[in-house]
C-alpha cells in the first residue's frame, strides 16, 4: 500500500481512526501519516471520545453501547 500525499491545495486533517483490531490501526495510522495527516487512535468509542476530548459524536447503531459522561 501506497501513501499518496496530501493535496496542496489543501492543510493536512487530524483524524481519529477507532478499530478493535491493532492491526487496522497500525495499517491506518501509517498511511494516513503518510499523506501528511495527523492521525489519533483508539482501541474503541469510549477510548475515542475520552482521549479526543469529544462530546458529541455521529456514528453507526452498532456503536450503540458506547457511552461517555459529558
Amino acid at each position: 500500500m501506497s501513501a499518496m500525499p496530501a493535496p496542496a491545495d489543501r492543510e493536512a486533517w487530524t483524524i481519529l481512526c477507532v478499530d478493535d483490531e491493532a492491526n487496522i490501526l497500525s495499517a491506518l495510522k501509517r498511511v494516513l501519516r503518510g499523506a501528511g495527516h495527523q492521525v489519533l487512535t483508539a482501541p474503541g468509542g469510549a477510548e475515542a471520545l475520552a482521549a479526543a476530548g469529544i462530546e458529541v459524536t455521529l456514528s453507526p447503531s452498532e456503536y450503540a453501547a458506547t457511552t461517555a459522561a459529558v
